[in-house]
């Protein structure tokens, strides 16, 4: 594929493909996007950013398919919402009045099952197994911090590491480079240590990054919550990714 300046097999996505074109036709862009992640495609501005050699493309084509991470600006609030109208009416005739699990008064395991015959997947591979561990995990109770401080055994490729206080550069940044004492910031060592990390659910993770980078209607600067929080020091920021957590329903 021409965009990708490297060959793309698709020969088993064609399936898939075709859930994305139907989706375009019928003018459902939601249902598109979601069909989309699941063809697990990478991002081409991930490979010709700073890509310029073939060995240089080659490179970043081994790390994408190593990874085989999908595009990280999904979930949105109305594709989540999208979701949970499709497993509801996909679903709703396998209801049962036993006494599993239930998400959107579906049982787990029916509800997960139909949202992915719907979409048409086929015979599981890698790329699909990563999603269905996504969304059982998204679906997971909340965990204590003790529990989140370790990889997930259960459903573990819909996990990956959160950083309590943020990553970003400002925090990064130490305070021998003249920043003002009250913004004291914390370095690296600190950001990536053990008691700043959690294993949350991937799909939560991308919802609670687009809630960290929307504007704070309580800021009278209009800045974005992120910005908003780099003001606090590490205790307070700390605190706040906790409550967000809690918020997200990942931690108890």
């Amino acid at each position: 594929m021409s965009r990708f300046r490297l060959p793309v097999d698709v020969g088993g996505k064609l399936g898939g493909m075709s859930v994305v074109a139907h989706a375009l036709e019928c003018g459902d862009i939601a249902k598109a996007q979601v069909a989309t992640l699941l063809l697990q495609f990478p991002d081409p501005a991930a490979l010709t950013k700073e890509a310029g050699s073939g060995d240089d493309l080659h490179r970043l084509a081994g790390e994408l398919a190593a990874t085989s991470n999908p595009r990280r600006a999904w979930p949105s609030a109305e594709i989540s919402k999208e979701i949970r109208r499709w497993v509801a009416e996909a679903a709703g005739e396998l209801m049962a009045s036993g006494e599993e699990r239930l998400i959107f008064a579906l049982p787990v395991a029916d509800a997960i099952g139909a949202f992915v015959e719907a979409l048409g997947l086929g015979e599981l591979n890698t790329g699909e197994q990563r999603i269905l561990d996504q969304l059982y995990a998204n679906f997971d109770a909340p965990k204590t911090f003790q529990d989140l401080r370790t990889p997930q055994t259960d459903n573990g490729l819909g996990y990956e590491q959160h950083h309590i206080v943020g990553q970003n550069p400002d925090n990064v940044a130490k305070q021998e480079l003249m920043v003002p004492p009250i913004l004291e910031k914390f370095g690296r060592d600190k950001i990536d240590d053990p008691d700043n990390i959690a294993w949350i659910p991937r799909l939560k993770h991308e919802q609670i990054t687009a809630y960290y980078n929307s504007v704070d209607d309580q800021d009278p600067e209009g800045r974005v919550r992120w910005r908003v929080i780099n003001d606090m020091d590490f205790a307070e920021q700390q605190a706040t990714g906790l409550a967000i957590l809690r918020e997200f329903g990942v931690l108890q």
